[in-house]
C-alpha cells in the first residue's frame, strides 16, 4: 500500500480475526440474502447465495484490503446476482461461436464486469473507495486465469499468454483512471497493444453500463474479436520449440522469441496518451472514470498475474502479526469503522428528514391505492360511495339504517298517509352498497436497535419510514383517524388520533397537499433504540383505539418475537375476548408483519391459537424481501377498509 493511497494515512498494519472479519462482512453486505463463509477464495456463488472469503489471508492481507476484496464481493452480489449470472452463463454458452471457450470468454467477462459493479458500488457507497484501493493498489488476485492447458515445461516468465497480458492490461489501466499513480502501467507485446488501441474506448463503454446484459451486448460486438485473435495465437507446441532452441542464449538475445514489444505509434491512442504523447481523458464526456495523466512504462514481465494461487504455490507467507502489533491498533478501531458509516451515499439524513420530498417520491405507489389501479376502484371512490350515495340525485350524507326499515313501497305511496303503519316493507333488511363505515386504525412502528442501527446505512429503517408514510397519506386523504406510535423498551406516541385524519378535504384529490410530519420521523429517529416489548405497545394501542368509532386496525411492523411471548398472548387473548363482546363494526384486529424472523416463531407468537381454534383477533405475515414491506401493508390497509 502506497503512502500517498487514503487508507495508508490510517492503518497499515492491522489484521482481522475471524470473527472480526465475519462481523465486518455482515454490516457491508446488509439485507442481501447471501451466505458468508470461509473458502479456499474469494468468489461468489449466486445459484447457492453465499460468498466465500479465504480465512488463510487473514495473516497476509491487512483489515483496509480484506475489508475492500468484501466490498468487491459485495458489489459483485448487488449488481450482478442471480439474474446477471444468468445473463452471463446464456452467453457463455454461444463463446464457441465467437471463437472463444467459454473460460476464456469468461476470463474476459469476469474482468469487464469488476470494472463495473466496482464503479456501481462506489457510486452507492463512496466511504468504499478506501478500502477497494487499498485493496488493488496492492493489486491481489482476483480471478484465476486457469482457462488453458499449459505445459509444465514451458517457462512462463518468457512465454506468456497474449490474452493474459490483454486483461492484466485491461484492469491496470482502470485502476489508473480511477487512481491516478496507483498502477504500473505496461508497455505491452505489439499484438496486445493493438487490440488495446482497438477495444479500450469500447471497454470503458461497457463498464460505464448499468445493465450486464448491456455490457455483454458490447463485448460481443466491439471486444470480443480482437480478444479471440489473441486467444488463437497462443501456441505452445511453438513456444517450447523456441525454447528449446534458445536455452543457451541471453535473455537480451531471446527477444525474437517473445511477442515484440513496441512503444505505440499510429492508431488510436492507449489509455493516457494522445496521437502526440499527450495525456488524454479514459472517460469522455460524461463518463463516471476520471481523468488518466500518465502511464509509466514497464516491461511486461513486470506485469503481475491477477491470479489465485495454486494450492499455495508462490504465496510468499507473512508471519502472523505479533502480540503487541495487535494490540497497537484494533482491527475495529474507528478508522475501519467510520470509513464504513461513510459509505452510505444512500443512506437519509433523518436529523434533517423532509416529509414532503419523500412523499412525493412514494405518491405512485400511494395514488394506486387512493385512485385504483385501472383494474378496481380505488379507496377514494369506494369512501365517497359510503359517504354520499351512490345516487347522483341524492348526493348528500347517509346515516346506517337500523332495525328492520326497508325501502318506501313506491307501488303504494298513497299508504304513507292512510296505512303508514305498512307504509315501509317488513322483513330481512338488504345492505345497501353506500352503506357508511368508520374505521380507525394505529401503526406501531418497532425502533429497537437492530431496526435503526444509528450510524449505519440500514434499508430497515428506510422501508420502516416509507411504510409508516404510505399508511399515514392513505389515511389522511381518506380522511381516517389514525395514531402511529414508536415502541422499542418504551413506548412513544408520535402522533395521536386527535391530530390526524379528521381535516377537511379540499373538492378534489389533485388539490389535496400533504401535511409536513417531517418532524414525526425525526423523533422516531432520535428515541432511545433498545429491546423490543410489542405486548406493552400493543395493549397501548388497544387502549387507545376503543374510544374510536368503527372498525379498528392496529398495524404492528417489527423485525424480532416480543421480549414478553406470555404478555403478548394474554394481550391477544383479551382482545379476541374483548370482540366477542363488542358489535361486528366496532371490532379491533392485529395485523403484524416480521421483517428477518423466523417464520415458525412469528407464526406461533401472531397467529395464536385457544383451545386449539386460531385467534380471528390477529394474524402475522413474514416479509421475506425488505423492499417488498411498504407493499404489505398498503396492500393489507386497501383490503381492511374496501372489503369491510
Amino acid at each position: 500500500m502506497t503512502a500517498s493511497g487514503a487508507a495508508g494515512a490510517h492503518v497499515t498494519a492491522a489484521y482481522f480475526e475471524p470473527k472480526e472479519i465475519e462481523l465486518v462482512g455482515r454490516l457491508i453486505l446488509g439485507d442481501l440474502p447471501v451466505a458468508l463463509l470461509p473458502g479456499a477464495w474469494w468468489s461468489y456463488l449466486p445459484s447457492q447465495e453465499v460468498i466465500f472469503y479465504p480465512q488463510h489471508l487473514l495473516t497476509e492481507w491487512t483489515s483496509w484490503q480484506m475489508t475492500g476484496a468484501m466490498c468487491h464481493e459485495a458489489a459483485e452480489a448487488r449488481f450482478t446476482g442471480k439474474d446477471g449470472s444468468s445473463d452471463v452463463a446464456r452467453w457463455l454458452r454461444r463463446a464457441s461461436k465467437l471463437g472463444l471457450s467459454a473460460p476464456s470468454a469468461q476470463l474476459l467477462v469476469n474482468t469487464v464486469n469488476d470494472m463495473r459493479v466496482n464503479r456501481l458500488y462506489m457510486e452507492r457507497y463512496p466511504g468504499s473507495e478506501a478500502f477497494l484501493r487499498a485493496l488493488y493498489e496492492e493489486d491481489p488476485g482476483m480471478h484465476a486465469k486457469d482457462d488453458l492447458r499449459i505445459p509444465p515445461e514451458l517457462d512462463l516468465g518468457r512465454y506468456r499468454p497474449l490474452h493474459h497480458d490483454y486483461v492484466d492490461a485491461v484492469s491496470l489501466f482502470w485502476i489508473e483512471s480511477v487512481w491516478p499513480g496507483s498502477a504500473k502501467g505496461p508497455k505491452l507485446p505489439s499484438e496486445v497493444s493493438a487490440a488495446l488501441r482497438k477495444t479500450w474506448r469500447d471497454i470503458e463503454k461497457a463498464a460505464a453500463c448499468d445493465a450486464i446484459s448491456q455490457m455483454l451486448a458490447i463485448l460481443e460486438k466491439k471486444v470480443v474479436p480482437a480478444y479471440a485473435d489473441l486467444v488463437s495465437q497462443w501456441k505452445p507446441e511453438e513456444l517450447i520449440d523456441a525454447a528449446s532452441n534458445s536455452d543457451d542464449r541471453e535473455s537480451s538475445e531471446d527477444d525474437s522469441q517473445l511477442p515484440k514489444e513496441e512503444t505505440p505509434s499510429g492508431g488510436e491512442p492507449l489509455p493516457g496518451e494522445s496521437a502526440s504523447g499527450q495525456a488524454v481523458s479514459l472517460g469522455g464526456a460524461g463518463s463516471s472514470l476520471r481523468q488518466i495523466k500518465s502511464l509509466p512504462k514497464v516491461t511486461a514481465a513486470s506485469v503481475r498475474m491477477r491470479s489465485m494461487p495454486a494450492s499455495g504455490a508462490g504465496v510468499v507467507k507473512r508471519g502472523a502479526p505479533t502480540e503487541a502489533e495487535r494490540r497497537s491498533i484494533d482491527p475495529l478501531s474507528a478508522a475501519v469503522v467510520q470509513q464504513l458509516r461513510r459509505k452510505a451515499d444512500e443512506r437519509i439524513d433523518y436529523t434533517k428528514f423532509d416529509y414532503i420530498e419523500a412523499v412525493s417520491r412514494l405518491e405512485p405507489k400511494i395514488a394506486e391505492t387512493i385512485d385504483g389501479d385501472g383494474r378496481r376502484p380505488g379507496l377514494a371512490e369506494i369512501m365517497d360511495r359510503r359517504r354520499h350515495g351512490s345516487s347522483e340525485a341524492h348526493r348528500r350524507p347517509r346515516k346506517q339504517r337500523l332495525g328492520d326499515q326497508g325501502e318506501i313501497n313506491l307501488d303504494n305511496p298513497e299508504r304513507l298517509v292512510v296505512e303508514p303503519s305498512i307504509a315501509f316493507l317488513k322483513g330481512v333488511r338488504v345492505p345497501r352498497e353506500d352503506r357508511q363505515r368508520d374505521f380507525a386504525s394505529s401503526i406501531l412502528l418497532d425502533v429497537s436497535g437492530s431496526m435503526v442501527q444509528k450510524g449505519y446505512p440500514t434499508r430497515k429503517f428506510d422501508r420502516l419510514v416509507e411504510t409508516a408514510i404510505l399508511f399515514m397519506e392513505i389515511h389522511e386523504r381518506l380522511r381516517i383517524p389514525y395514531e402511529v406510535t414508536a415502541f422499542s423498551s418504551d413506548i412513544t406516541s408520535l402522533l395521536p388520533f386527535s391530530k390526524s385524519g379528521v381535516t377537511a378535504m379540499p373538492a378534489s384529490l389533485r388539490d389535496y397537499k400533504p401535511k409536513d410530519h417531517s418532524n414525526v420521523f425525526r423523533s422516531l429517529y432520535e428515541l432511545d433504540h433498545k429491546d423490543t416489548d410489542d405486548s406493552t405497545a400493543l395493549r397501548s394501542a388497544i387502549e387507545n383505539g376503543s374510544k374510536e368509532k368503527g372498525l379498528k386496525s392496529i398495524f404492528m411492523i417489527t423485525d424480532g418475537i416480543s421480549s414478553d411471548p406470555a404478555e403478548l398472548r394474554r394481550a391477544l387473548i383479551d382482545l379476541d375476548r374483548r370482540n366477542r363482546n363488542s358489535s361486528e363494526r366496532q371490532r379491533m384486529k392485529v395485523l403484524a408483519f416480521g421483517i428477518g424472523v423466523v417464520k415458525s416463531e412469528f407464526d406461533e407468537a401472531y397467529q395464536a391459537t385457544r383451545n386449539g381454534k386460531p385467534l380471528n383477533s390477529c394474524s402475522g405475515v413474514v416479509v421475506d424481501e425488505l423492499n417488498l414491506l411498504p407493499g404489505h401493508v398498503g396492500a393489507a390497509v386497501d383490503e381492511r377498509i374496501r372489503y369491510a
